[in-house]
């Protein structure tokens, strides 16, 4: 997926730009989810709702981006 991103950013079409952000803001979700998890089991409650809310609020924009960008 990382390496997709990097591809996207750097090829010749601007449109390719936006999923290239697309796909760096799913791996960061994705990340952030594994690591509450990581924390949840180390018992850092504060770590896990911080990096929810954190994931909560890019999986909103994640999904607005990936509306407008899907439909135009």
């Amino acid at each position: 997926m990382f390496l997709g991103m990097i591809q996207f950013f750097f090829d010749e079409n601007y449109r390719n730009d936006g999923l290239g952000w697309l796909l760096l803001l799913t791996f960061w979700v994705i990340r952030n989810i594994d690591q509450a998890i990581r924390d949840w089991w180390d018992k850092k409650q504060k770590s896990v709702l911080f990096d929810l809310l954190l994931a909560a609020v890019v999986l909103v924009f994640l999904i607005i981006r990936g509306m407008e960008y899907f439909s135009s």
